[in-house]
C-alpha cells in the first residue's frame, strides 16, 4: 500500500532546502571565508618580562588548538577585557619576546648607520628607544 507522504514535512523538507540555498548564496558556506567564531575562545595574555609586560590576544578552537598568531593589545585593551570577564593568563618568561627581539635587532643595524654617519643626535635617540624597549 502506497501512503502518501506527510503534507506538513514536505513543506518543512522544502523550507529548510530554501533557507539553505539562501544562506550559501550569501557565501555561508564558502571556502574563504572564515565563520569559526561559534568554535573559537579569545583568550588575552599578559607576559611579564623582569618590569615589562606584553599583552596579546589569542584565538583557540574550541579543542584547545590555537588559531592564528597572539596578536599584540594595549594594556587598556586587557584590562577591560579582564574586567568584561573574559578568560586571562599571566605568565612569567625569561627571554625578551620574539618580535621585541627583531625590533632590538633592527635598533642595531640603525645604531651602526648612525655611528658610521657620525649623527649623534640619530645615535641618542636610538640608544634610547633601545634600552625603553629591553628594559634598561
Amino acid at each position: 500500500m502506497n501512503q502518501a507522504p506527510d503534507l506538513t514535512f514536505l513543506i518543512l523538507f522544502i523550507h529548510h532546502l530554501t533557507l539553505v540555498r539562501i544562506y550559501y548564496n550569501k557565501g555561508g558556506f564558502g571556502v574563504g571565508r572564515h565563520n569559526l567564531n561559534h568554535f573559537k575562545k579569545v583568550i588575552y595574555i599578559c607576559e611579564i618580562y623582569k618590569e615589562q609586560r606584553f599583552y596579546y590576544r589569542q584565538e583557540f578552537l574550541l579543542n584547545g588548538i590555537r588559531w592564528g598568531h597572539p596578536k599584540p593589545i594595549t594594556e587598556k585593551t586587557f584590562v577591560k577585557r579582564r574586567k568584561a570577564g573574559f578568560p586571562v593568563i599571566y605568565r612569567f618568561i625569561d627571554q625578551l619576546p620574539p618580535h621585541i627581539v627583531r625590533q632590538v635587532q633592527e635598533i642595531n643595524a640603525l645604531i651602526d648607520l648612525a655611528l658610521d654617519t657620525k649623527d649623534k643626535a640619530w645615535f641618542k635617540q636610538l640608544v634610547k628607544k633601545r634600552k625603553k624597549l629591553i628594559g634598561q
